[in-house]
């Protein structure tokens, strides 16, 4: 008895989509990263039985719109000027707008004996960047509005895509800034990109389209409190705002490149002061909101 749906049987790669829900017949598909660690892709549809006062039995089951999402996780990678650009990323693709709407994705799961999801219309509801002990890890999760299992004819004019090739990030290569005060340090630190993504359901349609309705911005952030904390208490009583700046790493080669997000008008929303016996330092772990982003390669 052997495995069937082995994990190294799987490829998954995307494209952006030109119309709404409607897949790319040309162009060149790119990889999220070369480190996936987790996909899941979920297909439901809950039918409903229907009863009658005449009978105890159901009488027939009808069913509703399918709902599609589309989930992974990966290790973040610097971007490449021509292979793996910032344009073309998921992470790019995460906070950018068109005339208010995300740009929808069709991504493509490809496992073993040729068998190929083909998930179109996929909407980013959100995105979850955290430094760990070692790499840089990001969780995303898609409002997907169809499934087919394609044959190759389906994406025959689409080239597919190569490896990143480039170098993945890592936690003691990052930077985490604040205009103003930021305590003595930052021990840990992470952000969520929520687009708040909800479903269309139209009469006579069996699926559902997806929209972004407002984009939520929040993370929290682990620092270090000296002179008795009085800044940071401040930064948080006050009302104080202003940005904070992540960056994934410090290179600036334009074929090995790290990125940087920056939060603008971003204020914590408590600050914590723990004092224990045992404790060396004293450490807050604070959360924030922000206003509006910005991606850009580190320069």
């Amino acid at each position: 008895m052997g495995l069937t749906f082995k994990n190294t049987d799987i490829l998954l790669e995307y494209i952006a989509e030109t119309t709404r829900n409607s897949p790319v017949s040309a162009g060149t598909l790119q990889r999220p990263s070369d480190g996936i660690i987790n996909v899941t892709l979920t297909g439901k549809n809950s039918g409903e039985v229907i009863y009658s006062i005449n009978d105890y039995d159901g009488q027939d089951t009808v069913y509703g719109t399918n709902e599609y999402t589309l989930s992974f996780d990966y290790y973040l990678q610097r971007t490449h000027n021509t292979t793996h650009t910032l344009a073309n990323s998921i992470e790019y693709n995460a906070l950018t707008r068109a005339s208010g709407q995300v740009t929808p994705l069709t991504f493509y799961l490809h496992t073993e004996s040729d068998v190929t999801y083909q998930c179109a219309g996929s909407v980013l509801n959100s995105y979850n960047l955290t430094p760990e002990e070692t790499r840089i890890k990001v969780s995303v999760e898609y409002a997907v509005t169809s499934v087919d299992v394609a044959a190759g004819s389906d994406y025959a004019g689409l080239t597919s895509s190569s490896a990143c090739g480039t170098t993945f990030e890592q936690f003691q290569g990052a930077t985490c800034t604040r205009s103003g005060s930021f305590g003595a340090g930052v021990s840990g630190f992470s952000f969520t990109i929520n687009n708040n993504v909800q479903p269309l359901k139209l009469i006579g349609a069996s699926s559902a389209s997806h929209y972004e309705s407002l984009e939520n911005l929040s993370g929290s952030v682990n620092i270090l409190l000296n002179d008795g904390g009085e800044d940071d208490w401040l930064e948080v009583t006050d009302n104080t705002e202003a940005s904070i700046v992540f960056a994934s790493g410090t290179s600036t080669s334009a074929t090995d490149c790290s990125l940087e997000w920056t939060f603008a008008n971003a204020h914590f929303s408590e600050i914590p002061i723990n004092i224990s016996v045992d404790a060396p330092y004293v450490e807050s772990g604070i959360n924030w909101k922000a206003e509006t982003v910005t991606l850009a390669s580190v320069t």
